[in-house]
């Protein structure tokens, strides 16, 4: 019986380990993310937290729309502002990104009633 429980002691101490080791490594990782974030971050979301990422939103009001965001980011104030990510040899807005951000926002704000800037941000 006490070589049974020198085991389970052993795989307690064996699991902590293991997760205190994740936890180093996601914050490591998180850190390198930040730090990634910052260098094409404009100024007023440097200090802001990434609170959704590649995430669908639905509403049916004022009528049925889904959009899928690339990122939001939370400002300190609360206000959300939604990323949209091109690929593109020139930094140039198109009318239809301009469409495109107007239906994430709608879909967004429709879906959580919280509160979006109207000025999102198109980065590339």
């Amino acid at each position: 019986m006490a070589q049974g429980a020198g085991a389970d002691a052993t795989t307690v101490s064996t699991v902590a380990v293991l997760f205190a080791l994740a936890v180093v490594l996601w914050a490591i990782a998180d850190s390198e993310a930040r730090a990634r974030d910052a260098r094409w971050l404009p100024a007023e979301l440097r200090q802001a937290t990434l609170v959704y990422s590649e995430h669908t939103f639905v509403t049916t009001q004022p009528f049925l729309l889904g959009a899928v965001v690339d990122r939001v980011y939370r400002r300190p104030d609360g206000v959300l502002v939604l990323i949209e990510f091109k690929q593109r040899d020139q930094a140039r807005v198109f009318q239809y990104d301009v469409v495109e951000l107007s239906a994430q926002r709608l879909a967004l704000v429709g879906a959580t009633r919280a509160l979006v800037g109207k000025r999102s941000v198109s980065t590339r």
